[in-house]
């Protein structure tokens, strides 16, 4: 996992009444532990649904990039085992003179799918 730069979560999205007036705002807050400051005003006093949505989907960031690092790990593993599992494949459906072949036909589209995933799993270079 990647090292984290930014304030740590959880953020929490709150209400705060504008000083000195009726309206209310929305803030994205750090939690107390680390100082409990306000990260970003996620809209302007009185603020449209929409900015308040933001603002929520901003406090979520934290917990949103913890879950990519952690898909990420999930994904390494299961790219190294679709490849080891590929390996096999190939190696049954070469060496096994009492394979049918049907047997090769379903190791053959099996492996096929396997090469596809892989592709799309592993990350691009450039």
């Amino acid at each position: 996992m990647s090292e984290t730069k930014h304030t740590p979560g959880p953020w929490e999205y709150f209400e705060q009444k504008e000083w000195g007036r009726d309206s209310m705002y929305g803030c994205v807050r750090a939690p107390q532990s680390a100082g409990g400051f306000v990260i970003v005003n996620g809209c302007a006093p009185g603020g449209t649904e929409e900015q308040k949505a933001n603002a929520r989907l901003i406090a979520a960031a934290p917990d949103t990039a913890a879950e990519r690092d952690k898909l990420k790990e999930i994904n390494a593993k299961l790219l190294a085992a679709c490849k080891e599992l590929r390996a096999v494949l190939v190696t049954i459906e070469t060496k096994d003179p009492n394979l049918s072949a049907k047997q090769g036909a379903i190791i053959r589209d099996i492996c096929s799918k396997a090469e596809a995933a892989i592709a799309e799993a592993e990350p691009k270079q450039g």
